[in-house]
């Protein structure tokens, strides 16, 4: 049988479509495998980069509250500090009895600041007078000093800077000497008396004003004291 033209190129043409039928079908055996249940850009194909990433993005600096050790210091009202385990925000001047620049008073004056406190038992508002300690389920707060001095006419809210010390666990509330004479030990900032002077008030100079162990503010009753109070000194 002899072979025309026309069948040697159908026969060519047939060729031509195994040969790339089996290349196509060797190309997609060997191809990598495209996981197409993930998000774009995740697939599993070794060393080649993912265009998204579920793992969260932190920029540092960017929304995380910074935390101070403890100790102390100073706000301005509506600031906040952060401490471990506490913030403290003072919010208002509840009193400001301090005595003013130029002017004589007969007590010393005390301030009392409400504060914002946000501890591990929850949030509350205290009431804190200077130099009296407030104590939490876990640290002591004491507002130390406030500034600037006081000066006559009103303050404006603005202008006070409060000092606080803050501290871990319960420290002991102090003790102050106060009356005319110097001769009351309490825990009162400014306790007053009557002026009249006694001669025992003298021993009171070198004693010391602390915390008895019934926890109330008194004179230590030392043997020097003692002896004093039994004979003391004339009246200068």
């Amino acid at each position: 049988m002899k072979r025309t033209a026309a069948m040697v190129n159908i026969g060519a043409i047939v060729f031509a479509v195994i040969l790339c039928g089996g290349a196509l079908f060797f190309f997609f055996q060997k191809a990598p495998q495209v996981n197409i249940s993930e998000p774009l850009g995740t697939t599993t194909v070794p060393g080649m980069l993912t265009a998204t990433s579920t793992e969260p993005v932190t920029k540092p600096g960017l929304g995380v509250p910074t935390t101070r050790p403890l100790g102390y210091v100073t706000l301005a009202l509506g600031e906040t500090a952060r401490f471990a385990g506490l913030t403290i925000t003072p919010i208002s001047i509840v009193e400001d009895s301090r005595c003013s620049v130029g002017v004589q008073c007969i007590q010393a004056g005390t301030v009392r600041v409400a504060v914002k406190i946000v501890a591990a038992m929850g949030t509350n508002t205290q009431t804190l007078t200077l130099n009296q300690p407030f104590t939490t389920e876990a640290e002591t707060i004491t507002l130390t000093d406030v500034k600037p001095v006081k000066k006559q006419g009103d303050m404006k809210p603005a202008e006070y800077a409060l000092t606080f010390n803050v501290q871990k666990g319960v420290v002991a509330k102090p003790c102050y000497v106060g009356g005319c004479s110097s001769q009351i030990c309490s825990d009162r900032p400014d306790a007053v008396s009557t002026c009249e002077y006694r001669s025992e008030y003298g021993c009171y100079r070198t004693a010391k004003c602390e915390r008895q162990i019934n926890d109330t503010c008194g004179w230590t009753q030392t043997p020097a004291l003692q002896q004093c109070l039994a004979n003391p000194p004339a009246a200068i």
